[in-house]
C-alpha cells in the first residue's frame, strides 16, 4: 500500500494541474503550432505537460517516507534537465544548449550516483574507472534524446516509458531498494495522469521538459536499479528496458547516414512513421509501439539473472527481427494487390456483424443487467467467505456514507450523475470483490463469480466490435491498462491480489464503456450497487 500512495498522488496532482496549465499556456508560451511537415497534429496544443509531469512527481516524492537524501543529486540532475527542456519549449533552444544541459544532468547524475560499474561482456575491474564514466555519460544523454525524438505520437513516448518504469520499480521493490521503487512509481503516475490528456487525439504535449525529463529519469533509475552490489540482476538489462527508443535512434541515425543526410537534422523514418506509413492508424501504431516495449520489458524480466551474452543476444535478435518485419510488411503490406484482398477480407467480417449491430442499438442494457447479476453473486459468496469484524465494520461504514451521498444527491436532482455513478460502481467493485479475493471464499463461487465476470466481458467485446467506431472505440490507454494486467499475472506476488486487480479493472472499464455510449441503467446500477455493499456489510 506504501508503494501506491505516491503513484495515486502523483496521478491526482498530475490530473488536476494540466486543466490549469491548458488555460495558460498561451501567456507561458508553450504553444506546438503544427507548421512543420512531419508534426502530426493540425491545430495548435499545449506542450506544458512537462511541468505537471515534473511538480507532480516532486510533490508525490515529498509526501512519500523515502529516504531522499540518497537521490538528492539524481533529482537535482532531472530539474536542470526539465529547466533546460521548458526554456526550449518557450524559446526553441540552439541545439548546442540543449546538449548544455544534458550534458551537465548527466554530470549531476553521475556525482550523484549513477554509475555503470558493471560493463556488459567486461570482466569486473578489467576496465579504468574513467571508462564507467564515460559509458555512463553517453548512456544518460543517448537515452535522453532517443526518448525525446520517438515522442512524436499522441501517448507514444509516455506510455512505453510508463512500461519501462513499471519494471524498473518491480526490479527495484525485489531487492529491498524503497527509495528507486517509490520514485519510479511516482514518475508512472505522472505519466499516467498526464496520459488521460495525451491519447489520441490529445489536448496537451509534454514538450521537451517532460520528454527529456522522463527519459533521463528512467535511464538514470534503470542504471540504479541494476547496478548496485547488493543486487545479482545482469547489468545489461537497461538495454532491454529501453532497448526500443535506442534502437530506433540508432537506426534512423544510420539510414540518414546512408542517405548522405545529416544524423541530427529530424526527419519522418522513425518507427512510428513507418507503421503509419503501412496503412495503420496513428493510434494503431502507438498500440503497436506499446506490445513492442511490453515484450523486450517481459524479456528483460525473465532474463534478469541470466549472462550478459544471453541478454545481449536476445536483444539483437530482436532488433533484427523487427526491421526484418519492417521491411517485409513495407513490401507486402504496400502491395496494391494484398491491400485489395485485405479490403475484401474486412467486408465480409464487417457483412457478418452488421445484423448484429442492428440488435445491439436497441440492447446495450444487457450490459447493466450482466453487471449487477456479477456483482450479486460476489455480494452472496460473501456468506461463504471468512470475514473479520473489522472488515465488515469497514464494508458497512461505507454503504452508510454512500447512501448519504446517494439520498443528497438524488434529493437534488442529480440521482443521474455520471460521477455518483462512477462513485458507487467502483466502490462497490472493490468491497465485493475484495471479499472475493482475500477472505477464504470456497473454490466453486470463485469461479462461479470469475465465469460471470469473463461472459459479461465477451458481451463487452461484441458491444465494441459491433459499434463502428463512430459509438465507442477503443483508445491506446485502454491497450495500456490490458497490457499492464497481463503483465501482473507473469509477477510472483500474491494471485488474491492479481485477482481483485483483475477483477475490478474488468468492471469499472465496462461501466466506462456504458458512460461513454450513454446507456448505463444508471438508477439501477445505483440502487443494486448499494443493496450489494448493505449485504457485504450485514453478512
Amino acid at each position: 500500500m506504501a508503494h501506491s500512495l505516491p503513484f495515486l498522488a502523483a496521478l491526482f496532482t498530475c490530473s488536476l494541474l494540466i486543466p490549469v496549465l491548458l488555460r495558460y499556456s498561451v501567456r507561458l508560451g508553450l504553444i506546438d503550432h503544427p507548421n512543420e511537415e512531419r508534426k502530426s497534429h493540425s491545430v495548435s496544443i499545449s506542450r506544458a505537460g512537462g511541468i505537471a509531469i515534473f511538480a507532480s512527481t516532486v510533490i508525490a516524492l515529498l509526501l512519500s517516507t523515502a529516504d531522499i537524501s540518497y537521490i538528492t543529486g539524481l533529482m537535482a540532475a532531472g530539474a536542470l534537465i526539465f529547466v533546460f527542456g521548458l526554456i526550449d519549449d518557450a524559446c526553441n533552444l540552439n541545439y548546442w544548449w540543449k546538449f548544455g544541459g544534458q550534458f551537465g544532468a548527466a554530470i549531476l547524475a553521475m556525482l550523484g550516483g549513477v554509475l555503470i560499474t558493471d560493463i556488459p561482456l567486461v570482466t569486473a575491474g578489467g576496465l579504468p574507472e574513467w571508462v564507467s564514466y564515460l559509458v555512463t555519460f553517453f548512456f544518460l544523454v543517448g537515452v535522453t534524446n532517443a526518448v525525446n525524438l520517438s515522442d512524436g505520437l499522441d501517448g507514444l513516448a509516455g506510455g512505453s516509458t510508463f512500461l519501462g518504469l513499471g519494471v524498473i520499480a518491480i526490479l527495484a521493490y525485489f531487492t529491498d531498494d524503497y527509495t528507486i521503487t517509490i520514485l519510479s512509481v511516482a514518475i508512472a503516475g505522472a505519466i499516467a495522469g498526464f496520459l488521460r490528456f495525451n491519447t489520441h487525439p490529445a489536448t496537451i504535449f509534454m514538450g521537451d521538459s517532460g520528454s527529456q525529463f522522463i527519459g533521463f529519469m528512467a535511464a538514470s533509475l534503470a542504471v540504479l536499479a541494476t547496478q548496485q552490489s547488493s543486487v545479482s540482476y545482469n547489468s545489461a538489462l537497461p538495454l532491454l528496458i529501453l532497448g526500443l527508443p535506442i534502437l530506433d535512434t540508432v537506426y534512423v541515425m544510420a539510414v540518414r547516414i546512408k542517405n548522405g543526410k545529416s544524423p541530427f537534422v529530424a526527419d519522418s523514418s522513425h518507427l512510428h512513421h513507418r507503421l503509419v506509413r503501412l496503412g495503420m492508424e496513428k493510434h494503431e501504431a502507438v498500440a503497436v509501439y506499446y506490445c513492442l516495449q511490453l515484450l523486450l520489458i517481459a524479456i528483460a524480466y525473465t532474463l534478469r539473472y541470466q549472462s550478459d551474452l544471453v541478454v545481449i543476444s536476445s536483444y539483437l535478435a530482436f532488433c533484427a527481427a523487427l526491421i526484418g518485419g519492417l521491411v517485409i510488411a513495407k513490401n507486402v503490406i504496400l502491395n496494391p494487390k494484398a491491400a485489395k484482398v485485405q479490403n475484401v477480407i474486412d467486408e465480409q467480417r464487417n457483412a457478418f456483424f452488421r445484423p448484429i449491430g442492428d440488435l445491439y442499438e436497441g440492447h446495450t442494457h444487457l450490459l447493466s443487467y450482466l453487471l449487477l447479476a456479477t456483482l450479486g453473486i460476489g455480494a452472496v459468496s460473501s456468506l461463504y467467505a471468512t470475514v473479520d469484524d473489522q472488515t465488515s465494520r469497514l464494508a458497512y461504514a461505507i454503504a452508510l456514507l454512500l447512501l448519504a451521498i446517494y439520498l443528497l444527491v438524488a434529493k437534488r436532482g442529480h440521482s443521474q450523475s455520471t460521477i455518483l455513478l462512477r462513485l458507487n460502481t467502483s466502490t462497490a467493485a472493490a468491497v465485493v470483490f475484495y471479499h472475493a479475493s482475500f477472505v477464504g471464499l470456497t473454490s466453486i463461487w470463485r469461479y462461479t463469480l470469475d465465469i460471470s465476470l469473463l461472459f459479461t466481458l465477451a458481451f463487452l467485446a461484441l458491444c465494441i466490435r459491433i459499434s463502428r467506431r463512430s459509438v465507442y472505440s477503443l483508445t491506446t490507454q485502454d491497450l495500456l491498462i490490458v497490457l499492464i494486467l497481463l503483465f501482473l499475472q507473469a509477477l510472483p506476488i500474491e494471485e488474491s491480489a492479481q485477482y481483485l486487480t483483475m477483477r475490478i479493472t474488468i468492471f469499472v472499464f465496462i461501466i466506462e464503456f456504458l458512460i461513454t455510449i450513454g446507456r448505463p441503467r444508471r438508477t439501477l446500477l445505483n440502487i443494486g450497487c448499494l443493496v450489494g455493499l448493505f449485504f457485504v456489510a450485514l453478512t
